[in-house]
């Protein structure tokens, strides 16, 4: 494929990737008025493994359970799920339209304060910019 093309065909994914983050942003606001995050954190993964347990299956579920350093791979799963119920949590308390204002406007700061700023709001789910 050409490069024009491959940017042609770019376009409408991106505009279809957006258009998947907002309505999870959306969904999971509605969702977190009706049950608790806890609830919200079990069903979505069970739904996920619905999706992955054939591929697993296909591949073997010792095979898969055979990780090197597999205390990297509990603290990934702990880390994930922290996430996730700290997106939920601040989704439902947050009003929808100002989650995506607060994370993409530019902050005034000074330069020395940048990095900074930038790991804590990465760390917190930001885009993280100064």
């Amino acid at each position: 494929m050409s490069s024009s093309s491959t940017v042609s065909a770019g376009i409408p994914f991106m505009l279809a990737a957006m258009f998947v983050f907002s309505a999870n942003d959306a969904l999971a606001k509605y969702l977190a008025a009706l049950c608790p995050v806890a609830q919200l954190l079990l069903i979505r993964n069970a739904g996920a493994l619905v999706l992955i347990a054939p591929k697993v299956h296909a591949y073997g579920w010792l095979a898969a359970a055979r990780v090197p350093r597999v205390w990297l791979h509990v603290l990934r799963c702990v880390l994930i799920v922290m996430e996730l119920a700290l997106f939920y949590t601040a989704v439902w308390q947050i009003p929808l339209a100002d989650t995506l204002t607060t994370s993409t406007r530019p902050r005034r700061s000074s330069p020395r304060r940048w990095p900074c700023r930038c790991w804590a709001s990465r760390w917190a789910g930001g885009a993280g910019w100064p």
